[in-house]
């Protein structure tokens, strides 16, 4: 059933009342805003390798221009069609990236699902200068930050904040039917060696992981939690992922046929178990920065997230062994 509920009264408060929309970005402005949105998306994409796939580049600043101008009309109807116009902005991404980077075919299709759900917008919850619901997902902080982002012409801040709310409205909050199995389950555990050690023979560990199956559990509330982004859900988030790695090492020190350094291996995976299950030292601000042990690791963390709900369990477990490296 389709739902559109509009709550209006005067006084709304995303970014600044009736924000002027500035001028255009440039071409680089442009790449600068599609940069933004596959970051905040969490996608490992640089907006320059698809720049050439782009065929309506010169039309896209011009769209979000439009987009920003419906918002700032603080109206259920400037709302949604604030969203169906970013739709309309970055429509071509998608096509862009399975047409230059083919291998990331699956984020291509998780972006389109994102402009979908923006093109039509039919579960939107407006509560004027509090929140923006679409799809039981709240956006209102995402909207409200693109749109200040764009009256100080920062474009790639604007594009994040954009890619955020998309990030926000895919799949569903439990992650239910995301689940790996059988070797979905070893690819997260030899991503996240590779991450933590790159240069391990981690090839040669494969017969040795024990106890996958337990793991999975961990790692699927580990993902809900990092995708409350708050306080409360990054440390829960970290100590479910300690959870599931916590037998790692153990199985690389057992292991008749990995590399010769696998006690420093599984030693550096035992700190940094240590570290994300009582995170100490942590500085968290919201959707940009996620500081442990004075490390920056939120792009890694988050990018995880994206990767398990593109169901690629290996660079999944990839990211979150970098997470664990960059601590040590």
């Amino acid at each position: 059933m389709k739902v559109l509920v509009g709550l209006l009264a005067l006084g709304m408060c995303l970014g600044s009342t009736n924000l002027p929309v500035k001028s255009t970005p440039s071409v680089e402005g442009v790449l600068e805003l599609i940069g933004g949105v596959l970051k905040g998306m969490g996608a490992d994409i640089n907006a320059q390798d698809i720049k050439p796939c782009i065929s309506d580049i010169g039309t896209v600043g011009t769209e979000v221009e439009n987009a920003i101008s419906s918002f700032s009309k603080e109206s259920f109807e400037g709302i949604k069609n604030g969203l169906h116009e970013i739709a309309e902005a970055f429509q071509g991404v998608p096509t862009a990236i399975k047409e230059c980077k083919a291998a990331e075919a699956e984020t291509a299709d998780v972006f389109e699902d994102a402009i979908t759900s923006f093109k039509n917008p039919w579960g939107l919850v407006y509560h004027l200068g509090k929140s923006i619901l679409l799809n039981g997902h709240e956006i209102f902080d995402d909207v409200s930050g693109a749109m200040q982002a764009w009256e100080n012409s920062n474009w790639e801040q604007c594009g994040l904040k954009i890619g955020e709310a998309m990030f926000a409205v895919l799949g569903n909050d439990g992650n239910s039917d995301i689940v790996p199995v059988g070797k979905e389950i070893l690819d997260i555990f030899l991503g996240i060696v590779a991450g933590i050690a790159h240069d391990f023979g981690f090839d040669s560990i494969d017969a040795c992981i024990t106890d996958v199956d337990k793991s999975v559990q961990d790692f699927i509330d580990a993902v809900k939690n990092f995708k409350r982004k708050d306080i409360r859900g990054i440390i829960d988030g970290l100590k479910d992922t300690a959870n599931g790695v916590r037998s790692l090492p153990n199985d690389i020190r057992e292991c008749a046929k990995a590399a010769k350094d696998a006690e420093k291996v599984a030693a550096n995976i035992e700190k940094a178990v240590a570290a994300f299950t009582d995170p100490i030292y942590l500085a968290w601000h919201v959707t940009t920065t996620l500081i442990l042990n004075g490390r920056e690791i939120g792009e890694e963390i988050f990018t995880a997230v994206y990767d398990w709900e593109t169901k690629d369990f290996y660079h999944f477990g990839y990211y979150i062994g970098e997470a664990m490296f960059k601590i040590l």
